[in-house]
């Protein structure tokens, strides 16, 4: 993971920040890509660089993020209901898993896959809450743990290196479900979501495809 964590709290805390006046997003896919760019989204720099693309060779649209021994996250900032619409749903594949990687500790906190919704509850990034969905390597399927540098940070072990490299693999979890049982929160919206792909502390290089990310009736 990336020195001074707590640059992705800030990012997600601007995201919140700045998205507050914006019309709520309909369900819908996320990843409403265009041909040659990333619609809506923007790449924030955290630590290095992750290269993220849009990759139509399979003939659906999907975000390609290859690392680059660094960290970078893909933004949505938006303010996203979630009353009706609170599934979110998205597949994946990876090229490779990382080895030899305690995930709990700070200084090996890279996954070959996040995807987060932040919500915030007052102005200025400390105020931002984050549920962070990982493909872990090392640690267990279900696993539930506050990011070691930020308390307002959950992370959920959705996949690991069981999930076989070079397959999709669906996941589908209940943002307000999820947010009321890690964090306490009782929430009809979330103001950004991000997807991040790094290896800045893992140095193993890997790629990872992400598409249909979208809200759903539960």
């Amino acid at each position: 993971m990336f020195a001074g964590s707590r640059r992705i709290t800030i990012l997600f805390g601007l995201a919140c920040t700045l998205s507050l006046g914006e019309t709520n997003a309909r369900a819908g896919d996320f990843l409403a890509l265009g041909e040659s760019d990333l619609g809506a989204w923007s790449v924030r720099r955290l630590n290095g660089w992750t290269e993220y693309s849009v990759d139509r060779s399979a003939g659906i649209p999907a975000v390609r993020a290859e690392t680059m021994g660094g960290a970078a996250a893909m933004v949505l900032k938006r303010r996203i209901a979630l009353v009706e619409h609170p599934v979110l749903t998205w597949s994946w594949k990876t090229k490779r898993h990382y080895r030899d990687l305690d995930e709990r500790r700070l200084a090996q906190l890279d996954f070959p896959l996040r995807i987060s919704a932040s919500v915030s509850r007052g102005f200025g990034y400390w105020n931002a809450h984050t549920l962070s969905y990982v493909v872990a390597s090392n640690r267990p399927v279900g696993e539930v743990y506050r990011h070691p540098d930020n308390e307002k940070t959950v992370i959920v072990v959705i996949a690991n290196r069981g999930a076989a490299p070079g397959a999709w693999h669906r996941q589908r979890v209940n943002l307000r479900e999820d947010f009321g049982r890690y964090l306490g929160l009782d929430v009809n919206h979330v103001d950004a979501l991000s997807i991040l792909v790094d290896n800045d502390s893992a140095g193993q290089d890997t790629t990872t495809w992400v598409r249909g990310l979208s809200l759903s009736v539960p």
